[in-house]
């Protein structure tokens, strides 16, 4: 305004438009103001969006591998780390929903090893069960736990209580799992593996209980050692 010398009232909305489109996201923070002025007579109506959200970055098929595959096998890093790296690098879930998950959401059906997500279960490949199964025999953290029942995959210190997502997330960030990309990739995987019918529950919550188990498969699983 002050480089064209316009006063607030002059200005059009195809000056808005322009502004907008050859400057930084920031420019976007002008929209309150924007609503004020107008509201009180200081300028025309003029419209200015929301500011647009950037589109989601994922990984790269190899860093996404290789970080599947370290959670799977590197026996260096915290379990608790490993379990919830590798299924939200398969199958794309909010930290929330890892840091929830309760015990029995590991169970068996017709002999497979399965994990429940939004009430479907999904049977598990080889070394994930392995290595949520070995999860769920360590030792619940504290000194609590000769008298309460183990609830949580995840549990936090406090009695009954789950881990926090925002400790797990940090856990995570900690030994390199970048988690929205890493959640991002595995769910432009899970598109290109899993019919709709069984990707529409990790979308949204699910109504009704799915009887028939979701294979899992990654292209790359049966490479591991």
């Amino acid at each position: 305004m002050q480089e064209r010398g316009l006063a607030l009232a002059d200005v059009t909305q195809h000056e808005v438009d322009a502004w907008l489109a050859g400057g930084p996201g920031t420019h976007y923070e002008v929209r309150d103001f924007v609503v004020w002025a107008a509201r009180r007579g200081h300028s025309r109506d003029l419209l200015v969006p929301h500011r647009p959200k950037a589109d989601p970055e994922g990984l790269d098929e190899d860093s996404h591998w290789e970080l599947l595959q370290q959670c799977l096998t590197d026996t260096a890093l915290p379990l608790e780390v490993r379990a919830a790296g590798a299924v939200l690098l398969l199958f794309g879930q909010h930290v929330t929903r890892i840091a929830a998950l309760p015990a029995d959401a590991l169970a068996t059906v017709d002999g497979h090893t399965v994990l429940i997500l939004d009430r479907t279960a999904i049977r598990l490949p080889e070394p994930l069960t392995l290595l949520l199964t070995k999860l769920t025999g360590q030792k619940t953290p504290g000194g609590w736990a000769a008298n309460s029942p183990r609830r949580w995959l995840f549990p936090g210190t406090r009695p009954g209580r789950h881990l926090s997502s925002t400790v797990l997330a940090r856990r995570l960030t900690a030994h390199h799992i970048p988690v929205r990309p890493a959640r991002t990739t595995a769910l432009v995987q899970l598109a290109q593996d899993l019919p709709p019918a069984i990707l529409a529950p990790h979308a949204r919550p699910a109504r009704h209980h799915c009887p028939a188990m979701a294979p899992m498969r990654h292209h790359r699983l049966d490479l591991l050692p």
